[in-house]
C-alpha cells in the first residue's frame, strides 16, 4: 500500500492515460512533432525520478506539451475558451491538469496532438536552448516553503500526495 502511495504521489496521472493517444499522433508524425512525441511516450510519468539532480526530458515535454493542447483546443472558442481554463491546474497539484487542458486531451484528435507538439518543441528547444530533447532536464519540482519560527525549514520535494491516507493491516 505504501508503494501505490508513492506511485500516486509522484507520477503525472494522465500521462499514462494519455499512451494510446499518444502512440496514434506518432503515427505520421515528422520532425519536431514526433520528438517530442517519442520523448513523451519514452517517458513513464514519473516527476520525481532524476539524474545529477536533474529530472527526466518527459517532464517539461509535458507540462508544455499540456499548455500547448490547450491553447489548440481553446483558442477556437474566443471568449469562452478564456473563461473554461486559460492557466494551468492549481498551485497544489502542478502536475494535474487544468480544466481546459482535460478537454484539450479529450477533444483534439491525432493531427492537433502533433500540431500541439511540434508548438512543444519549439517552445522547449527556446526555454533550454537546445534542439536536443535529451537536455530538457530540470531541477526537480520544491515545494514553496517559508521560514516557521527559529530557522527555514528543510528543502521539501514535491510529492502530491492525498489529504488523508491510512494503511491498516488485518491478520490472525
Amino acid at each position: 500500500m505504501d508503494h501505490l502511495i508513492y506511485e500516486a504521489g509522484t507520477i503525472a496521472q494522465q500521462r499514462p492515460l494519455a499512451t494510446r493517444e499518444l502512440r496514434r499522433a506518432l503515427h505520421g508524425a515528422h520532425g519536431r512533432a514526433a520528438t517530442v512525441l517519442r520523448t513523451l511516450l519514452d517517458w513513464n510519468g514519473s516527476y520525481t525520478r532524476e539524474s545529477h539532480g536533474k529530472v527526466e526530458p518527459g517532464v517539461a515535454a509535458w507540462q508544455e506539451f499540456k499548455l500547448q493542447m490547450q491553447r489548440l483546443a481553446l483558442h477556437p472558442l474566443g471568449t469562452a475558451g478564456r473563461l473554461i481554463g486559460g492557466g494551468g491546474p492549481n498551485d497544489e497539484h502542478e502536475f494535474d491538469v487544468s480544466l481546459g487542458q482535460a478537454y484539450a486531451l479529450r477533444a483534439l484528435g491525432p493531427s492537433g496532438w502533433r500540431r500541439a507538439a511540434a508548438a512543444t518543441f519549439t517552445a522547449l528547444a527556446g526555454r533550454f536552448r537546445t534542439r536536443d530533447p535529451r537536455r530538457w532536464r530540470e531541477a526537480r519540482a520544491m515545494f514553496p516553503e517559508s521560514a516557521l519560527g527559529a530557522e527555514n525549514p528543510p528543502p521539501l520535494p514535491f510529492f502530491d500526495r492525498g489529504t488523508f491516507e491510512q494503511v491498516v493491516a488485518l491478520g490472525s
